[in-house]
């Protein structure tokens, strides 16, 4: 089954005729009408003449002359980054990248989640976002934290379930004193910046709602599955004798082995060791140093226990140890030309390895 994977607040309808080819490596697939809400829940007011989405996309953007982290589901910013409404972004601010959804303000506020403050302060410029019940409040309400610096309730960007097991999307908020700046975010990538640490953990986003990642979750029987061979002194790509489009799942399982890499002869697993985190200057910071990684080039990836990915943003493609499966992946390629996902280990120099990684890929759609 076909599913966007994301539920859009500001879809992007196709004419009710279109029919798109999809002409991926000699195998013609077929993509039905879709609109970015496709797949969504939906919710109808009293004339049923509109609807609202159930849930939001959480979006964080930084600008670095204000040193502001800025994270919200507001539609006015989150249509910039999947590009589908017109004008340019704030000139100030860049993506970072999507966090996960929260459930619609719009809405009642479903049992048992917390509310999502979104506080501003005028003085430092810095955009807050928490659960912390000591922050609650109506919009419009102002505190004084005392030096001058105050904070105004600026919005509810969302619901999002507590914090506790399993713990799937994470929020946590970050300080970093020397740019008096709060940032809300769950994953940083490649790496956290310096100045900032943790000190909360807000809640859990919510993960995208696709029927195909379920399948994929419960071992389903896959749509297709082909063999694949990522070679260790290369980036390879993998192409899927069916493609890869948008709503895609895929999951990769490779068996026990190893490869050499270095000149000398030392080898490693393909997964890398679990315990080791990968340094500043390698594909992917804090991942095990060795493993195979994968990225896209275009759109984005949710990856089951990793979080969303951005284009060349490398993931952990298998699991920690033996022959672990890897995590199921969700293509979304809103408003993009979908692209082949691309594979290689974490090294930053492949060009003294040999061996590499026998795998299947398993494709849900």
């Amino acid at each position: 089954m076909r599913d966007d994977g994301l539920r859009r607040a500001n879809p992007v309808e196709k004419p009710q005729n279109f029919m798109e080819t999809n002409v991926i490596y000699g195998i013609l697939r077929i993509m039905l009408p879709v609109s970015a809400l496709a797949g969504a829940l939906l919710v109808a007011n009293e004339n049923a003449q509109a609807q609202t989405p159930a849930r939001l996309p959480l979006v964080t953007f930084h600008s670095a002359a204000r040193g502001d982290y800025f994270t919200t589901s507001q539609p006015g910013w989150t249509c910039k980054y999947f590009k589908d409404c017109p004008g340019p972004l704030d000139a100030d601010y860049v993506v970072v990248g999507l966090q996960g959804e929260v459930y619609n303000p719009a809405l009642p506020q479903p049992p048992g989640t917390l509310t999502l403050y979104h506080w501003f302060s005028w003085e430092r410029m810095d955009n807050f976002l928490t659960t912390d019940p000591g922050w609650a409040g109506t919009v419009g309400a102002v505190k004084d934290i005392g030096g001058g610096v105050r904070y105004g309730l600026f919005r509810i960007e969302g619901y999002i379930d507590p914090p506790g097991l399993p713990a799937t999307l994470p929020l946590r908020s970050y300080w970093n004193p020397a740019e008096g700046d709060n940032a809300a975010v769950t994953a940083w990538r490649p790496d956290q910046p310096a100045g900032y640490g943790e000190y909360r953990y807000e809640g859990n986003l919510l993960t995208p709602d696709s029927p195909d990642l379920v399948r994929c979750r419960t071992n389903a029987a896959p749509s297709s599955s082909s063999a694949y061979f990522s070679r260790a002194n290369y980036v390879e790509v993998w192409r899927s004798p069916v493609g890869l489009i948008h709503g895609d799942v895929f999951r990769a399982t490779a068996p026990q082995e190893e490869y050499t890499i270095d000149y000398w002869g030392n080898r490693y697993p393909t997964r890398g060791y679990y315990w080791m985190s990968a340094a500043g200057g390698y594909p992917a910071p804090g991942v095990p140093p060795y493993a195979l990684l994968g990225v896209i080039g275009a759109g984005r990836l949710f990856v089951d226990g990793q979080g969303w990915f951005e284009p060349e943003q490398w993931f952990k493609l298998l699991g920690d140890r033996l022959a672990d499966p890897g995590p199921c992946v969700l293509y979304d390629a809103t408003n993009v030309v979908p692209t082949p996902l691309k594979t290689a280990f974490n090294d930053p120099n492949l060009s003294d390895n040999s061996g590499g990684a026998h795998l299947t890929f398993r494709q849900w759609f």
